[in-house]
């Protein structure tokens, strides 16, 4: 990636993000849930990883295509250890945002949360903190 997009990315993170791999279900609406693997995670979302049939089942037929998305929310539940060595449990609404694709099956999709109560925020910007690589496009 050239330094000037580079550069674009960045200024446009507004929270530090954390390399992460945590499982992670997608709970869609009238149907059954799909797993994923969480690549990074914020207080303000989280990027993961899917196939070609989660990402047609996530996504309307007119947006499919690699790149913004607008009007598309699904439920998400995953677990992860707190500071203090806890489990925490997040089940939360999230809007898709962005999705790259990467292979023919391999996809990369970005989620903004939806009224992440403070208790959640609290517990990810701890558990953010506490990563030791901070993830920096």
């Amino acid at each position: 990636m050239n330094r000037r997009k580079q550069q674009h990315h960045w200024i446009n993170r507004r929270y530090h993000r954390a390399r992460v791999d945590l499982p992670c279900e997608l709970c869609f609406p009238g149907g059954g849930p799909a797993s994923v693997r969480i690549l990074n995670l914020s207080v303000g979302g989280l990027k993961f990883c899917c196939g070609q049939e989660v990402l047609f089942a996530l996504l309307p037929e007119g947006q499919r295509v690699p790149g913004q998305v607008a009007g598309v929310e699904v439920g998400i539940r995953f677990q992860f250890k707190s500071v203090h060595d806890n489990q925490t449990s997040l089940r939360t609404n999230v809007s898709v945002v962005h999705t790259e694709r990467l292979a023919q099956d391999k996809y990369h999709v970005g989620v903004q949360f939806i009224g992440l109560d403070n208790e959640s925020f609290r517990a990810i910007e701890d558990y953010v903190e506490q990563c030791s690589e901070l993830y920096r496009p």
